[in-house]
């Protein structure tokens, strides 16, 4: 079912990419799967989180800004982080530099949060743009057990924005570049040659 409704809405078939199990609520700070998991075209991941347990409020639940997805990407080039600051001091420099730009946005924009109180089975699907984390912890003795999943659309190239590297690319490229070198250091590829 995740897969096929994943497939959906990302309208062509879904390629699973990554999948976290956690049995704690994750306390992170906000941001947007597309700096960590970037898409040529921007755009093509899904995400969907799967409560394996009734999750308390206390608990540090989830927490997203619906209709976030629409606000312009925020990428390393935006809030000044080079391959060279990613390199160096890793994510030291996208906790001084991105993490405040986004909770800014928010600000900015005014958009309320919403924190997921899941019962078991229940499922949260996002948009790669969907501003999300994790809310604070008020009971550290309470567990907060779900797996997220991430899919990727058949046919796109997979980059990680912050360290300007290729990931992965699943299924025809279709001559698609690489897209992400957003250091003007990096070379950028007109073309993906498979082997």
């Amino acid at each position: 079912m995740l897969f096929n409704f994943s497939s959906m809405v990302l309208g062509r078939r879904a390629i699973p990419f990554q999948t976290i199990a956690s049995h704690k609520g994750s306390q992170q700070s906000e941001h947007s799967n597309s700096i960590h998991m970037t898409t040529y075209p921007l755009g093509y991941l899904a995400a969907c989180w799967v409560a394996m347990e009734d999750i308390h409020e206390d608990a540090g639940p989830l927490v997203y800004y619906p209709g976030s997805h629409r606000l312009p990407y925020v990428f390393s080039h935006d809030v000044g982080i080079s391959t060279d600051d990613f390199r160096d001091r890793g994510y030291a420099a996208y906790a001084e530099r991105y993490e405040p730009a986004i909770k800014q946005s928010i600000a900015e924009h005014g958009i309320p949060p919403q924190r997921f109180i899941a019962r078991k089975g229940d499922v949260l699907f996002w948009h790669a743009n969907l501003l999300h984390g994790g809310s604070p912890r008020n009971d550290i003795t309470r567990s907060r057990k779900a797996l997220v999943h991430h899919y990727f659309a058949e046919g796109c190239v997979c980059y990680h924005d912050l360290s300007a590297t290729t990931s992965a690319v699943h299924g025809a490229v279709e001559s698609l570049p690489t897209c992400g070198a957003s250091s003007p250091d990096i070379k950028r590829r007109s073309q993906i040659v498979r082997s």
